[in-house]
């Protein structure tokens, strides 16, 4: 059965709704970061911890087999945490594919998601956001496979 067509007004107040939604969607990104300030927190717990008892007084005191356990924890979580901003990633680029497609429908002088992508960056080296996240995660789990072999390796 085929929809019939939304009235002007209508069709016009749905667009916005719409738009706005995948707006506020977009707003989720601030929850991203915080999530990725809680995960650099723990981290720095996780290392904190596991150097105290690799090289600190509390070594005297720990089972040697638990800096071991929290260097593989530390391990894990960079999985984990690489996995989760990955598939925000996914999510985000879905809802920003979606929100261009509504913009084609707009009047241009509308279009600030079109129009930020046509912005340059000031030097094509320039890491983006993303590929900082992805870089700080690969130099925690750096630091957990060098505390590993240090570990392992007498």
């Amino acid at each position: 059965m085929k929809e019939l067509p939304l009235p002007q007004d209508d069709y016009n107040q749905a667009m916005r709704n719409v738009y706005q939604a995948a707006l506020d969607y977009l707003g989720v990104e601030s929850d991203d970061m915080a999530r990725f300030n809680a995960m650099l927190v723990a981290h720095a717990i996780l290392i904190g911890v596991s150097a105290s008892l690799m090289y600190g007084v509390a070594r005297k005191h720990a089972p040697a087999v638990v800096p071991l356990v929290l260097v593989l924890a530390g391990l894990a979580v960079c999985v984990a945490w690489w996995a989760a901003i990955e598939r925000g990633f996914k999510s985000q680029n879905r809802y920003v594919e979606f929100i261009k497609g509504l913009e084609a429908e707009l009047p241009e002088n509308l279009r600030f998601l079109t129009d930020g992508a046509k912005a340059k960056m000031i030097f094509p080296s320039t890491l983006t956001t993303r590929n900082a996240m992805r870089l700080v995660i690969g130099v925690f789990a750096l630091l957990y496979l060098a505390a590993l072999s240090h570990l392992v390796l007498p």
